[in-house]
Parts: structure tokens; C-alpha cells; sequence
């Protein structure tokens, strides 16, 4: 009786030392596994762990609830699998988040298995691998192909935007515009272009058949084999640029440019660019048939202001001739009228006053023949200028008193304004005409008020201003009253033949300066000479 009972404790007891044995393998096995393994029992308790999976030591971690190792929202996962574990003995795999408060959250791929004794499940074993890397992988995957997908879909909105610019371009263009490979396939061309050339051409080019186009297209043109001689020279030669003219029997005229199209460095085919320019040749045609009109007719002009100009030189100088003589004996028949006693001669008085009349539309007659002869040298490019040294206020002084009885026909005051000599190289004649000019228009435009005269200078510039408190001159008429022939007032009014200011103008400018006018209606103008010292 007693062998029995000491063999089955034997039994036993080698049976535990092997179960030890074995519990001692696997938990070696188990702590040297890459994997994280956990026994669990049917109370969800933590019974072993191969490594820590927290800032807990492993210790601290047996016997806690499984379920406090994952985060709120992932623990319905465990729990569903621990319940099919311990109720239906089934094992089932998984991937759940495992939260660690001190080293952040891991995600894990579980497989959870029952531990069956006796039929019997006592517990269930739990794989872990951290598969972080792989879903840190599987996010920036996923965010890399949505970043590109974008990319992509803004790509093609660009290109699609682009296309549809050089569509709009390329149909609101006034050229015809045709591409072609190097096959002569037609790719691309605009409505410009199929409304070029006949309906049944047109189709021929909708259908890609460059070839058959070429003969249809030479078949309209005036030289329809140099039409195909040409185009055949610039197929074969890919990267040659050119430019011709198709001249059509319909009587248009096209300008043909082609270009080769070039993709990545290579050539790819062409692109043709055709402009019918009839309407611009004919318009340029007639351009010139008026450009040469109006030559002829300026040539006929140029030569009837020379006939003019030749005439009013010929008649100045026909009528200066007589007046020469005619006013040396009027001068003579003055002094000797002033010489007669009122007693011998009771309406002496009266002759001079007729012979002082006379004298004065005899001046007026000789200025409007030196100002004619004056038109004629400046027309001619002969106005010439004797220039000398003088002072600009002596001159001034001196007309003043040669204008002395006319200032007190007009009933003129004359203030002058100066603050000592202006010294000069002009010609003294020539500026004695222009002040003679401004202070003659002042009295007659501003008869019965005061003139005012002011003579200065600069380090390099001298100023002869003349105002008057005439009605003044409109904006529109200020540089008009500078050119021949021209007046702001009413030849009913006064008389004169336009052409002081005009001579003036070209004295002034001969002699390097200028002469401006500023003026205000209903108070008078300042004529301004500036001349250089």
C-alpha cells in the first residue's frame, strides 16, 4: 500500500518540478520576446506582462484591470474580446491604442488567445506589437497622398485654366492659327482659320489630313506649285522660321508665318500664323497714293508762298522806292511851312497840320513795307543781325522819346521801371524794332491809359517787359498772334497787318532769346522779351 501512495506523490511532485520548469521557460521566453505578452484572468485583471507598457514597473502593473491601459474610447475593444475570450473560448485580433501618461500613446496589434485547461478557459494570453511606426507611416502615407492628390487637383485646375486661356486666345485672335506635327496631322487650329479658306477645305482640316489640305489650299493660289515648292522646303528643314505671302485667285492676299514648336528642347511640329492683309495693302495702297497727293499739292503750295513771298518782296521794294523821295520832300515842305508867318498865310496852321497827318500814314506806309521786306528775308533764312555792344535802357529811353508826340495823340502815360544800365551784344536796330512793335501795340490797344515798361536782368538774362491795360487776349489766340498774318482784335477795329509779332518773334529767336505774352481779359497783357547776355 504504501509503494502506490509514494510512487503517485513522486509523480506529482516531478510533474510540478516539470510544470516549473516549463512556467520558467516561457516566462524566459516571454521576457526575451519583441513582443509584448500578457496573461489576463476572467476578472480582467493582469496576472503576467512580459515588459512594462507604462511608467509603471511591471510589478505595479500585475493586478491591475487590463481595461485601464487603454484609452476611454478603446476600451469597449478589450472588453468585447476579453467577453468572446472567457464566454466562447474563441480568440480574436485586434488594434487598439494604449495610453501612457509619462511616454505618450502607443498603438498595438493584439491577438488575444484562451488559456484552456480541463476545457476550461483559466485565462487569456494577449500579444502585443507596436505597430506606432507603421501607423506613423500609415498617417504621413495618407496625408502625403492626400497633400499630393491636392496637388494634383490644383495642378490640373491650373492647367485646365491655362488651356482654356490659350483656347480663348488662341479663338479671339484675328489670325488664323493651325498646329501641326511632324506628320503633318493637324492638332489644333481656330475658327479664324476655318473661315479662310471653302467650306469642304475647312473639313478637310477638321479631319487632321495636312497633306490633302496642302493640295486643296495650292489649288486657290495664283502659283499653286510655289505655294507646295515653299512649304515642302520648310518641312524639311524642322527648325527654320518663315514668312511668305499666299496671293489667292479670289484676289486676298494672306501673310503666311510658320515657327517651329518646340517641347523639351525638341521640335515637335509647327505652328502656322495666317493674316489676311488685303484690306491693309489696298489701305496702304491708298496711303500712299495720298501721301503722294499731298506731296504733289505741297510742292504746288511751296511754290505759290514762294510766288507770294516773291511778289511782296518785288512790290515792297516797288513801293518802298517812291517813298524814299517822297518823304525827304515832305520833310523839306514841313520846315518850310513852319517858316511862314500865321499873317502872311492865315491857315498855316492848319497845312501843318495837314502835313503832320500826312506824314504819319507815310511812316505807317514805309513800316508795312520793311515789315513786308521783313517777311520775305525771314522766309528766305536772310534776316541777318549786326550785333554790338549796347544798353538796353539807353535804347528804351530813346524810343520813348522818339514815340513822344504819338504817346500824347493816344493819351498815354509811360512809367519806366529800371534800377540801372543792361548791357548787351544785340542788334540794336532789330531790338529797337521789337520794343518799337510792343510799345506801338500797347498805345493802340490800350489808347487812354498808362504803359508800363521794365528793364532787368539776370547774371545770363535780359528782360524787357511792356504792359498795357488794353482789353487783353484770350487763351485760345496767344500763340496765335505770333504767327503771320494773324491778330486777336478785329482788323474793323485796327488796323495793321498782323505781322509785328510775328517779326518780333523771329528777331528774338535769332538772337538766342524769347518773347511770351500773359494776359487777363478786361485788364490787359505783358509781353515778355528775354535775351541772352
Amino acid at each position: 500500500m504504501m509503494e502506490p501512495e509514494i510512487s503517485r506523490k513522486s509523480n506529482v511532485k516531478n510533474a510540478e518540478q516539470a510544470l516549473r520548469e516549463s512556467e520558467s521557460k516561457w516566462r524566459q521566453l516571454a521576457e526575451t520576446a519583441p513582443d509584448i505578452i500578457i496573461s489576463i484572468g476572467p476578472d480582467e485583471k493582469i496576472q503576467f506582462i512580459n515588459r512594462s507598457v507604462s511608467s509603471m514597473a511591471t510589478n505595479e502593473v500585475i493586478g491591475r484591470n487590463a481595461v485601464d491601459f487603454v484609452p476611454p474610447d478603446q476600451a469597449a475593444i478589450l472588453k468585447k474580446a476579453l467577453k468572446k475570450i472567457f464566454q466562447e473560448g474563441v480568440a480574436t485580433e485586434y488594434e487598439i491604442l494604449s495610453r501612457d501618461s509619462g511616454q505618450g500613446s502607443n498603438w498595438y496589434h493584439s491577438r488575444i488567445a484562451p488559456v484552456i485547461i480541463d476545457g476550461r478557459v483559466v485565462s487569456a494570453t494577449l500579444i502585443a506589437r507596436d505597430i506606432t511606426e507603421r501607423k506613423r507611416m500609415e498617417v504621413e502615407l495618407r496625408e502625403a497622398r492626400d497633400l499630393l492628390e491636392q496637388k494634383v487637383q490644383e495642378r490640373t485646375a491650373e492647367i485646365q485654366k491655362t488651356l482654356s486661356l490659350l483656347e480663348a486666345t488662341l479663338e479671339s485672335t484675328a489670325d488664323g492659327v493651325m498646329v501641326m506635327d511632324l506628320n503633318r496631322r493637324v492638332i489644333q487650329c481656330n475658327k479664324t482659320f476655318l473661315q479662310m479658306w471653302p467650306e469642304g477645305m475647312a473639313n478637310t482640316y477638321e479631319a487632321s489630313d495636312g497633306h490633302r489640305a496642302l493640295k486643296i489650299a495650292s489649288a486657290l493660289m495664283l502659283n499653286p506649285d510655289e505655294v507646295i515648292q515653299r512649304t515642302e522646303a520648310i518641312y524639311a528643314n524642322p527648325a527654320q522660321k518663315s514668312a511668305d505671302l499666299l496671293k489667292l485667285k479670289d484676289g486676298r492676299i494672306i501673310e503666311r508665318v510658320s515657327n517651329p514648336q518646340i517641347l523639351n528642347g525638341e521640335i515637335i511640329g509647327r505652328v502656322w500664323n495666317y493674316r489676311d492683309i488685303t484690306l491693309q495693302l489696298r489701305a496702304e495702297a491708298e496711303r500712299d497714293r495720298l501721301l503722294e497727293h499731298e506731296h504733289h499739292e505741297r510742292i504746288e503750295a511751296e511754290k505759290s508762298v514762294q510766288s507770294r513771298d516773291d511778289f511782296l518782296a518785288m512790290a515792297s521794294h516797288e513801293l518802298r522806292t517812291p517813298l524814299t523821295p517822297l518823304k525827304m520832300y515832305l520833310d523839306w515842305f514841313k520846315r518850310e511851312a513852319r517858316k511862314i508867318q500865321p499873317d502872311l498865310l492865315p491857315k498855316a496852321k492848319n497845312l501843318l497840320k495837314a502835313l503832320d497827318f500826312t506824314d504819319r500814314e507815310i511812316n505807317r506806309l514805309i513800316q508795312l513795307t520793311d515789315d513786308l521786306l521783313d517777311v520775305t528775308r525771314i522766309s528766305a533764312g536772310r534776316l541777318i543781325l549786326n550785333r554790338e555792344p549796347m544798353n538796353l535802357v539807353e535804347l528804351v529811353s530813346q524810343v520813348r522819346d522818339e514815340k513822344f508826340d504819338e504817346l500824347a495823340r493816344k493819351q498815354c502815360s509811360l512809367i519806366i521801371n529800371k534800377d540801372g544800365p543792361v548791357n548787351g551784344v544785340w542788334d540794336y536796330n532789330r531790338i529797337e524794332q521789337v520794343f518799337a512793335c510792343l510799345l506801338s501795340n500797347a498805345m493802340k490797344y490800350g489808347a487812354g491809359k498808362p504803359i508800363e515798361v521794365t528793364v532787368d536782368n539776370t547774371h545770363d538774362k535780359a528782360f524787357l517787359k511792356v504792359t498795357d491795360k488794353g482789353p487783353g487776349i484770350l487763351e485760345e489766340d496767344r500763340e496765335k498772334i505770333f504767327q503771320r498774318f494773324e491778330r486777336a482784335a478785329s482788323i474793323k477795329n485796327y488796323d495793321g497787318l498782323g505781322l509785328g509779332l510775328y517779326i518780333s518773334k523771329e528777331i528774338i529767336n535769332a538772337h538766342g532769346g524769347t518773347i511770351t505774352v500773359e494776359s487777363e481779359i478786361g485788364k490787359g497783357s505783358t509781353f515778355t522779351v528775354s535775351l541772352p547776355i
